[in-house]
């Protein structure tokens, strides 16, 4: 009786033991499988422009080198130039601000209080934050961006650190060269071209600024009028963006750099979307009224 209780102990002993071995090697099998599906999925994510399609192939067989700028150039030489046109031109045909090539202003993004940061991130509003800082041109579109900077950063420390600052100061963005702001005879003092701010940034040759003196003059106030609503272009690009993608509009709870990769994707589908959709509601953005008063928009 002894015996064949043994033999019944051993037989399920040795049942468990092939059942665990054949789960084990199950487990096994299956991390291999995972492993080779990540490697698959990175190696097919390696590219996501093909890597045959070399910049000598876009010159060569791109639609834009092909239609516009060896055909539609030569052709018709106004077209060109109305299609091409630079800010400088829009800025002062939209907004009445000749010279302007960009508006200057940040936005905090709100976050989660990342781990072990202290008060780093904490801005002057009260919340943890990521500050974006945008230049934006005449058509609502961000030339510029800066995300490296942390919440308790004001806009002109995080400028005065940017390569937007540096290529200012070094004069190396390719800015046309200084020329008189009308073709008045009596007018021939040659002006640079710059971009308008606020208070927040230093007054300097490529930025100019409102007045924020009181009893000021006529034309003192006339230039206050021109380039706060010149400047306002970023305020309601900015507030286009938030409203569009409504993320924004609440505390990101992502890691920094992923917050930071989610902002510059949002920035990239909305010039994306102003290229190809460039007509917006009318209440979105800032308009004259009859009596040339500005009517608030986003």
């Amino acid at each position: 009786m002894a015996e064949v209780y043994d033999n019944v102990v051993f037989a399920v002993l040795l049942c468990s033991y092939v059942i665990a071995s054949e789960e084990e090697e199950g487990q096994q099998i299956e991390l291999v499988q995972l492993r080779q599906r990540r490697v698959r999925r990175a190696a097919l994510r390696r590219f996501w422009v093909r890597p045959w399609l070399t910049e000598e192939r876009r010159q060569q067989f791109g639609h834009y080198s092909n239609l516009l700028d060896s055909h539609l150039r030569l052709e018709d030489p106004a077209a060109f130039q109305n299609y091409t046109r630079l800010t400088p031109e829009l800025f002062d045909e939209r907004w009445n601000v000749p010279h302007a090539v960009g508006a200057l202003d940040g936005k905090h993004i709100a976050i989660k209080k990342p781990p072990k940061s202290g008060s780093v991130y904490f801005n002057y509003k009260g919340f943890f934050s990521i500050p974006l800082l945008a230049l934006v041109d005449a058509s609502y579109k961000f030339v510029w961006i800066e995300l490296g900077g942390k919440g308790h950063m004001s806009d002109a420390q995080i400028f005065g650190d940017s390569e937007l600052f540096n290529g200012l100061e070094e004069n190396a963005l390719g800015l046309p060269p200084p020329c008189p702001l009308t073709s008045n005879q009596d007018d021939l003092q040659d002006m640079p071209f710059f971009i308008l701010g606020d208070d927040a940034f230093a007054l300097r040759n490529y930025l100019m600024k409102p007045y924020s003196r009181r009893q000021m003059s006529r034309e003192e106030r006339i230039y206050n009028y021109r380039i706060s609503m010149g400047r306002r272009v970023v305020e309601n690009a900015i507030g286009i963006l938030a409203n569009r993608f409504r993320c924004l509009l609440r505390t990101l709870e992502q890691k920094i750099d992923t917050v930071r990769d989610i902002v510059e994707a949002t920035v990239v589908l909305h010039n994306l979307l102003r290229l190809r959709n460039p007509g917006m509601i009318f209440q979105e953005v800032d308009h004259e009224d009859i009596n040339h008063d500005i009517m608030p928009g986003a």
